[in-house]
Order: C-alpha cells, then sequence, then structure tokens
C-alpha cells in the first residue's frame, strides 16, 4: 500500500486486500520459528492480525534507495531510533484505539501496543465494498472492477482535479466512434437493486470547449438490451471551464428495470467532433434529494418510447 497519486487503497484493512501474507505469517508461526514481519507502506494500516502473527513488528514505510538502513537495524549493526510521525491505528473506524503519534520501539524497549496484553482485536466490522449504498465507478480513482473502452474517434488522458489524476480528460476528435464506457469488461453485473426512484448517477464535468450545436450523451449498457442513452446536449453550456456537479435520476436513462439485470456498461459518454471535456467523481448512488434533469420516464416499459432516451447501439 503507497501514499503516491491516490494510493492502492480504499480503506485501512491491509489483510482484506492481501490475505495471502497473513497465511504465511501464521504458517512460520506455527512452525515454532521467530516472526519478525517486515511491513512496507506509504501510510498506517490497519494491521493487528499481523502483529498477532508476529513475535516483532518492524513499520520501514517506504525506504526506496536507503535499503541499507534498514538492514542495518534488522542485523543489529545499529538501533532503531525512528518515531511514528503520527498515529497508527489499532480499530479499523475514526477514534478508535491507536499507537500514539511518536511512539518507537528500540532493541531494549519495545511497545506494547495495548497495556497489559499481548493479543489486539482481529475482528473487524469494516466494509469497503457496499455497493447497496454507492456504486463507484470513477471516485479519486478507476474502481477495482473498471476498466476504460474508448473509440477511436476519442482521446482520453490523466488529469488533475482536487489530487492527482483522480480526473480523466477526453477530446471527442470524430463524429464516428466517438465513445468513451467505464466498462466491467466482459462480466455483467446485477444492479436491479437500484431499480428506486432515489437512484443516481451522478458525476462532475469540466466542459473546455464545445462547439455551437454540440451534442453529448450519457448512457448505460446491459447485455440485455441495446445501450440506453439520455440527450443532454444542455450540460455543454452550463458554466463552461468551471467544474459541475450532475444528478440524473437513473430511470431517466434505462427505464427498462430488465435492463440492470446485467449492466456491462454503469457509465457511457459520446460527444460531437470538438467538445473537450474532463470527468471526475462518477458514481451510482440513492440520493432523494439530489436531481439536475426531470424526464418523463418511470420505472415502466412504456417510457422506453419517451423521446427523450435513444436505444442504439455503439
Amino acid at each position: 500500500p503507497y501514499a503516491e497519486f491516490n494510493g492502492d487503497r480504499t480503506h485501512l484493512v491491509y489483510h482484506q486486500s492481501d490475505p495471502h501474507s497473513l497465511e504465511v505469517l501464521r504458517a512460520a508461526r506455527r512452525t515454532g520459528a521467530a516472526v519478525i514481519s517486515v511491513f512496507l507502506s506509504g501510510r498506517p494500516m490497519w494491521v493487528n492480525p499481523e502483529l498477532n502473527a508476529s513475535d516483532a513488528f518492524v513499520a520501514c514505510w517506504l525506504p526506496g534507495s536507503e535499503g541499507y538502513g534498514v538492514s542495518d537495524v534488522l542485523w543489529g549493526d545499529a538501533d532503531f531510533t525512528g518515531r511514528l510521525p503520527g498515529v497508527w491505528p489499532l480499530a479499523a473506524a475514526p477514534n478508535g484505539e491507536e499507537i500514539a503519534c511518536g511512539a518507537g520501539g528500540t532493541y531494549s524497549s519495545t511497545i506494547m501496543p495495548v497495556s497489559g496484553s499481548s493479543s489486539l482485536v482481529e475482528e473487524c466490522e469494516f466494509s469497503y465494498d457496499d455497493n447497496d449504498v454507492i456504486l463507484p465507478i470513477f471516485v479519486n480513482a478507476l474502481a477495482d472492477n473498471i476498466i476504460i473502452i474508448q473509440g477511436d474517434g476519442t482521446t482520453v488522458a490523466v488529469s488533475d482535479r482536487m489530487r492527482q489524476e483522480d480526473s480523466r480528460y477526453l477530446r471527442f476528435i470524430s463524429d464516428h466512434d466517438n465513445n468513451v464506457h467505464f466498462s466491467f469488461g466482459k462480466n455483467g453485473t446485477d444492479l436491479t437493486h437500484f431499480r428506486r426512484n432515489d437512484a443516481r448517477i451522478k458525476f462532475m464535468m469540466r466542459v473546455n470547449d464545445a462547439p455551437k450545436n454540440a451534442q453529448l450523451f450519457i448512457a448505460i449498457k446491459s447485455s440485455q438490451t441495446p445501450i440506453y442513452e439520455l440527450k443532454a446536449d444542455d450540460m455543454l453550456t452550463r458554466s463552461p471551464g468551471h467544474w459541475v456537479d450532475w444528478s440524473i435520476p437513473l430511470y431517466c436513462i434505462s427505464p427498462d428495470a430488465g435492463s440492470l439485470s446485467c449492466v456491462t456498461v454503469p457509465f457511457a459518454i459520446s460527444a460531437s467532433n470538438g467538445v473537450d471535456i474532463e470527468l471526475s467523481n462518477i458514481r451510482w448512488e440513492f440520493d432523494e434529494d439530489s436531481t439536475d434533469y426531470d424526464c418523463a420516464n418511470t420505472w415502466a416499459g412504456d417510457a422506453i418510447r419517451d423521446p427523450v432516451l435513444t436505444p442504439k447501439s455503439l
């Protein structure tokens, strides 16, 4: 787990993303061998199971080219002098138990994380994949199960909104094959639990350039139906040059609930030649108080024929 750009974790629980390391530690412990764990990370992590499975635990951060400094203290050529620059969590939740900032052990004085106890609580109720509430597509970073598929009529590059590479720069350079899909890949995903009136597709967009009368479409795609798209040209003219939050009722794009049983592309966008935009913070979520679009659709089959909704294949 590193701390550059947006990092490679969306949570603090180390073993949920790398269970193999914990299995190795426990297997070594069962042999009766002394287990010394050397933990490389760009940030503090919740590692209670790993701490319990270790006789000694060394937080080395990211030593880079200074690996000799780590080997010196591991082999006893030098003593430990490092101190924590911040707190180290012993609970996978805010305001829980922690190792204090400034703590640090030596060969003659080790840190006891919990006073009077050598065993830390390993139960963790933290969940980092609660898609019943929110379906992240591109929130600060591309979701692990999402890939970007672009047509030949587009260019896609990284850009920065609030953090490094937390947005994507899209330029549409043709009126043909001019689409970008944020896709689950070959496997569709059942999202029928989003068949609710408060289900929204949300994202942030900045329009850098758009020719007069340019067109813009927001879409989703399912293996059960053709792609459904919402014609949203007015997004190109609202506050150009500024980031704008958009919230669209899901039924405005796909009122046929059956199309949600196997969604392959939870977000797609296409636009006219010459449109230049940036996108960030793309997700599905429930929010009954937020919407920027009104449409004639509801969750009903007849609504598919609403003129603002155009099914087509891309």
